[in-house]
């Protein structure tokens, strides 16, 4: 059996295969929202196995296409799904096998703030609508793992920013971990230039931002960027808590 690659509007991430060929696919993140049934499956990749049923070809790439695993080794996980098309005209997916990475942990502490006058003080309230990101919607991490450390911040491995051709339109998963003590701000800067080319407003705990605008048109197919996260306490928004910064790729795609 043969698959061929198709287009799909819900393309965000990309997966590289170790022979150094990339696919274009479906994160399982947003594949989970959309939904995907196991009847549009057609099969796996990545996995290997003894289990050929076809392949998958795009232009001058081929992939093996293996039977669906019933079940996944431990140190796998599903990382996506490469919409393809059948050879009898049915469009479905290939389920992407690939290794399970950890989340990174970071340990927690604060760092107060100081009142610089007297006449100066903090205000811990504040408008949701000039506070908290409006794109932001609810989250599920991978097998419903959330933070269970109070006394911890757990930080997200983010995919790749994908970004449609010609247009500012990206998607990623920027994400706060569930069971987190803090809210999340993400910003986004290039490598080479130092630009930030996107800030999120506060994003609460369980919540996440798959689709925004990016500040302007990149030109470049890759670039380094680096995902800086800052973050504030739940009761003292005044009040920063440690972040991170994240090195990952925005890649170009689409005609």
């Amino acid at each position: 059996m043969t698959y061929r690659y198709r287009i799909d509007e819900n393309i965000c991430s990309r997966w590289k295969y170790k022979n150094g060929n990339t696919w274009e696919c479906i994160s399982d993140e947003v594949a989970q929202n959309l939904n995907i049934k196991v009847i549009d499956v057609f099969g796996d990749v990545g996995l290997l196995s003894d289990d050929v049923i076809g392949t998958l070809q795009c232009n001058d790439q081929v992939l093996d296409v293996f039977e669906m695993n019933a079940t996944i080794p431990k140190k796998r996980r599903i990382y996506g799904y490469i919409p393809c098309t059948s050879e009898d005209g049915r469009e479905g997916y290939l389920r992407i096998i690939d290794k399970r990475k950890k989340n990174l942990i970071i340990p927690f502490f604060i760092i107060m703030v100081s009142l610089i006058v007297g006449g100066i003080f903090l205000n811990n309230e504040f408008n949701d609508d000039g506070f908290f990101d409006k794109n932001a919607i609810a989250y599920q991490m991978p097998n419903n793992q959330i933070n269970t450390n109070p006394n911890q911040i757990m930080i997200p491995v983010i995919p790749d920013v994908v970004v449609k051709k010609g247009t500012t339109n990206a998607s990623s998963q920027l994400f706060n971990p569930k069971g987190n003590n803090c809210y999340f701000k993400y910003s986004i800067v290039l490598e080479q230039s130092s630009e930030v080319i996107y800030q999120s407003k506060w994003i609460k705990p369980g919540d996440g931002i798959m689709k925004f605008d990016i500040s302007s048109v990149i030109i470049d197919d890759e670039s380094p960027i680096t995902i800086k996260v800052d973050t504030c306490a739940l009761d003292n928004i005044n009040q920063p808590l440690n972040g991170g910064e994240i090195e990952s790729i925005l890649r170009i795609v689409g005609e």
